[in-house]
């Protein structure tokens, strides 16, 4: 659950103590999973998202992204903590060749070979992780989301009225 900005690592500064207040009380709810400032939580940096447009340009009051469904349902946390090791790996793995030194054993060298060796994924391996597969599991998601998403604007509602 996610607020801007998701092309920094900065929070909002406008509106900050009422989209956390909602976002954490959401999450508690629905979710259950890393909440806050989107470049920060998510672990990389995604310029040119409608979140941060909606905040900054629009000058919408609450603006927030929601990643709705993770394959490793039980592990929410654990996916984030994945994205930002990759995306740690991909930063070292940017560094000049010339900084290159192959006596220092590192993990993410060790990484990155064990991704090179991979074998390479298709839609079928990687639908799971973003979708629900069986019935029971998309009813569920369904439901579950939609009531999230009106008990959002029944609180930013009852925000704007006071």
């Amino acid at each position: 659950m996610y607020t801007p900005y998701a092309y920094s690592k900065r929070e909002p500064i406008r509106n900050e103590n009422a989209m956390i207040d909602v976002t954490e009380n959401l999450n508690q709810k629905y979710c259950n999973c890393p909440a806050g400032a989107a470049g920060k939580e998510v672990g990389y940096l995604s310029p040119g998202t409608c979140l941060d447009y909606a905040y900054d340009k629009l000058k919408v009051d609450y603006a927030f992204a929601w990643e709705i469904y993770s394959g490793r349902k039980k592990d929410r946390a654990g996916l984030v903590r994945q994205r930002r090791a990759k995306a740690l790996v991909e930063e070292v793995d940017n560094i000049d060749d010339e900084d290159d030194d192959d006596d220092i054993e590192s993990c993410f060298i060790e990484s990155r070979n064990r991704r090179l060796r991979r074998k390479r994924k298709t839609h079928h391996d990687c639908f799971p992780l973003f979708n629900p597969v069986s019935h029971q599991e998309y009813h569920s998601v369904v439901d579950n989301w939609t009531t999230a998403i009106l008990d959002l604007a029944s609180q930013v509602s009852s925000r704007n009225d006071s």
